[in-house]
């Protein structure tokens, strides 16, 4: 995607899409067959949902919509039925985007968006 639309260091591909992405496909063999799954399928669904939300965006509007995605697409793919010890391995894989302010408001989106589906 960065090849498509540069955005260079500090856009949403180099600075979190990516480096994240790799993370996961690097580590997979860590995580539960469960885990694995579900790892597939929201990788799977943001590429969609970036690719879709971003075409005619600009580098700041595309990190925004990206980020935006995730949750949708987590609660999507099954995010919120998978247990604590399940989470907490997501959450642990993703401790270095905590830097980010905006990663902080999305936990926050994706536990409401969580408790509302589980109530």
């Amino acid at each position: 995607m960065e090849q498509e639309k540069s955005c260079g260091s500090k856009g949403y591909w180099k600075e979190f899409g990516y480096p994240y992405c790799t993370k996961f496909l690097i580590n997979q063999n860590k995580f539960s067959p469960r885990l694995q799954r579900w790892l597939t399928d929201v990788r799977e669904c943001l590429q969609v949902r970036v690719s879709e939300s971003t075409q005619q965006a600009s580098c700041s509007q595309t990190y925004r919509a990206a980020m935006d995605s995730h949750v949708s697409c987590y609660v999507d793919t099954g995010f919120c039925e998978l247990n604590m010890a399940e989470r907490f391995k997501i959450y642990w894989s993703l401790k270095g985007a905590l830097r980010h302010q905006i990663t902080w408001k999305e936990a926050r989106l994706l536990r409401h968006a969580c408790n509302e589906k589980l109530d």
